[in-house]
């Protein structure tokens, strides 16, 4: 996709692989387009206790916020990762309504991303449905 000045403007995967290099570059990895249910996770960070599900999204946060609520049934936070900029009322009153915290991605910034809301932990994981989610990110992690 080209802007009016004829440069390629940011994709949701330009993002994800920013992202992941910055996780990288401090040690963490990251497992990338894991499926999951009927979803497609875009990231996701699994720890030894604790299993995080990134959906990213240029706009409609709304579908995001959908998606990451599915992840929920696996991961024990979920989050959706926007461009930076400050979180308009609704969008704020959204993740606290569905638990699902927000991200905001900086193109200029060496951080990963800024926790600009925190995630509520999921108080509807599935047994088999966690299991399953944690070996095939094993497939996916790089």
């Amino acid at each position: 996709m080209l802007t009016s000045k004829g440069q390629r403007s940011m994709t949701e995967q330009d993002m994800v692989e920013a992202v992941v290099g910055r996780l990288r570059r401090n040690g963490i990895s990251a497992a990338v387009g894991v499926p999951f249910m009927w979803r497609c996770i875009d990231l996701l960070l699994v720890g030894e206790d604790c299993i995080e599900a990134i959906e990213f999204k240029l706009r409609d946060w709304r579908r995001g916020i959908r998606q990451a609520q599915d992840h929920l049934l696996g991961a024990d936070y979920a989050y959706i990762c926007i461009p930076s900029r400050e979180p308009t009322a609704q969008l704020a009153q959204a993740c606290a309504e569905s638990g699902i915290g927000l991200l905001l991605f900086d193109a200029g910034s060496h951080e990963p991303f800024e926790v600009a809301i925190p995630a509520t932990r999921s108080d509807r994981v599935w047994q088999p449905g966690r299991t399953w989610l944690v070996e095939t990110a094993a497939a996916h992690t790089i």
